[in-house]
């Protein structure tokens, strides 16, 4: 997938309520959510109320839509518990899990950000050790097992820097393990943030030179796969008065609609991400009558390979713009909108 592309399916559509996982402790799907956007999507899943990266790799992450860090003077704070996939039982090699901030791409696009961005990264390393940007030596270690812990950055401002303090809890909130840095440039923080879970070497970061131009575009250095770092995460929060919040940059569940009227019928597809497959349907719904009033026209199951919903409505008078919206209950409801306009008359003495 090119650039253009990637950047053209992350759609603008109403965010759902906060950051976490938003689901129900038994629905399993490949589609995270609304909020955000995995790299790349085929290794992660939303599982019994978690976000799993079940395939490893270098640079495995979930870019945060709704949220980023301004330039404005102030503190960032971010929480997340996590843990080894509970399959999992080998030593692992290498990478860590944790999170990233500072997430930019070359266009000052957040789309671009989510698939190609770079940012400073923070968390723990395969072998325990804590670290912001750079591993060192004798950094604080977390002792193992590495599951259910509690990550928790926090950045605040000291004059012309920032100072970063990221601490590891166990469930209990007993701090295992902890590091501090400080001469932190302000516009390290700046973007987008992510989850990251990451079977590569740790580079020291933020590194521009991770990006690397290809005759096929552009790559990331150390996104192979390969590996054991698969961790799950949860309960995942961004606050601080540094963070914005932007809830009509999240993606989905309903990505986009295209219509055809041709000899009176009204034909209509929408696509959705790869939601779970179930009872619910998408209803195609139209706004019509004196009074405005949105009426259910037909309805479509979902396609199981191409996540698609069908519907085709007869009789169609195309005389008139009719707004219609797709709806798509999925924790809440989910609204496509757009409008069919009307067919133009040509005349004989235009052509």
């Amino acid at each position: 997938m090119n650039r253009r592309k990637a950047c053209l399916l992350i759609a603008g559509s109403p965010a759902a309520a906060g950051i976490a996982a938003g689901s129900s402790e038994r629905e399993e799907r490949p589609w995270i959510g609304p909020a955000f956007w995995s790299n790349p999507l085929q290794d992660w899943r939303l599982r019994n109320g978690r976000i799993e990266c079940f395939v490893s790799g270098g640079d495995r992450n979930v870019f945060l839509l709704t949220h980023a860090v301004t330039d404005q003077p102030g503190a960032l704070s971010m929480r997340v518990r996590l843990g080894r996939l509970e399959q999992d039982s080998e030593p692992l090699e290498r990478g860590f899990a944790g999170f990233r901030a500072g997430i930019r791409g070359r266009f000052n696009d957040y789309r671009d950000s989510a698939v190609y961005g770079l940012g400073l990264n923070a968390g723990v390393a395969a072998d325990g050790r804590l670290f912001i940007g750079k591993l060192e030596a004798d950094a604080p270690r977390v002792p193992e097992p590495f599951q259910n812990l509690e990550l928790a950055l926090e950045a605040t401002p000291t004059g012309a820097t920032c100072v970063i303090h990221l601490a590891a809890r166990d469930v209990d909130g007993k701090t295992l393990a902890e590091t501090t840095r400080a001469g932190i440039p302000p516009n390290w923080l700046t973007g987008g943030v992510a989850l990251v879970c990451s079977s590569a070497r740790i580079e020291e970061s933020p590194d521009e030179s991770a990006i690397v131009v290809t005759s096929s575009g552009l790559n990331k250095r150390g996104s192979e796969h390969g590996g054991n770092m698969r961790f799950w995460f949860r309960d995942w929060t961004v606050s601080g008065s540094r963070v914005q919040v932007r809830e009509d940059r999240a993606w989905g569940p309903i990505l986009f609609a295209m219509h055809t009227v041709s000899r009176g019928v009204m034909k209509l597809t929408a696509q959705l991400a790869p939601v779970a497959i179930g009872k619910e349907h998408v209803r195609l719904q139209l706004q019509r009558g004196p009074k405005g009033e949105w009426r259910t026209v037909a309805s479509s199951s979902i396609d199981a390979l191409a996540r698609t919903a069908t519907f085709r409505v007869p009789k169609w008078a195309s005389g008139a713009d009719v707004p219609y919206r797709v709806a798509y209950k999925m924790g809440r409801e989910h609204i496509f909108e757009g409008t069919i306009r009307k067919i133009q008359s040509i005349s004989r003495k235009s052509l």
